[in-house]
């Protein structure tokens, strides 16, 4: 049955409403449920490579604007098993961008390697997470000057703008922005946000202040 699984782009699990998936396909077809239904639950089983015209849209997004029962942020659980997604791309001058746009509060990101990103966006931008409340561990971003993220301001080479947790996470991308709050692992965060056991080797730059290698502000 395994080997019925892996030709598969994915198999999906209606009791646990998860996608376990094996293909560049299977992760689309992930990200297309799971914008529609913010609980959906994603297990990679298998490294995956964006190829071609890849312009991720994020899953799940926060607006200020907005009261909390209205924002559509994503409280699902991503297990990348340590596995790798290499050829993210996204390009969009707009806020809350990275490959979960907003993360809310119970939402976990775990387990999971970027290679090869390239990021052009707005504020609040990272490639996990542009904006997040929820839980964040062993996550990285690889491939040294071959990867870059660069926004105006909030900008992190893991998340944008961090409520939550951010554990056990590095960064060797090439970090930068056009304003303040850039950051090499958060671009801003809370006071009582918890940045723990994290790593950047990556360059970070911005045209305004506040600029760190761990945490902008």
């Amino acid at each position: 049955s395994y080997a019925l699984d892996a030709m598969s782009p994915y198999v999906y699990d209606e009791a646990t409403n998860t996608y376990t998936v094996y293909t560049a396909k299977g992760l689309l077809d992930w990200s297309e449920a799971a914008r529609a239904d913010l609980t959906t639950n994603l297990v990679l089983a298998a490294d995956i490579t964006l190829t071609g015209e890849n312009n991720w849209t994020p899953v799940g997004a926060y607006d200020e604007f907005v009261s909390d029962e209205d924002n559509t942020e994503y409280i699902g659980t991503i297990n990348g098993g340590g596995h790798t997604i290499t050829g993210l791309h996204i390009s969009n001058n707009s806020g809350d961008q990275g490959f979960i746009g907003g993360l809310d509060e119970g939402g976990t990101v775990k387990n999971l390697t970027f290679a090869d990103v390239h990021m052009t966006a707005g504020q609040y931008s990272g490639i996990v997470a542009g904006n997040s409340k929820g839980t964040i561990e062993n996550c990285h971003v690889t491939s040294g000057v071959n990867s870059y993220i660069h926004g105006s301001q909030c900008v992190g080479g893991i998340v944008g703008y961090n409520v939550g947790s951010v554990t056990g996470c590095t960064n060797n991308g090439t970090v930068s922005g056009s304003g303040k709050y850039v950051g090499g692992i958060v671009g801003q965060g809370t006071a009582d946000a918890v940045i723990t056991n994290c790593t950047n080797s990556g360059t970070v730059s911005g045209e305004d202040e506040y600029v760190g290698g761990i945490v902008g502000e």
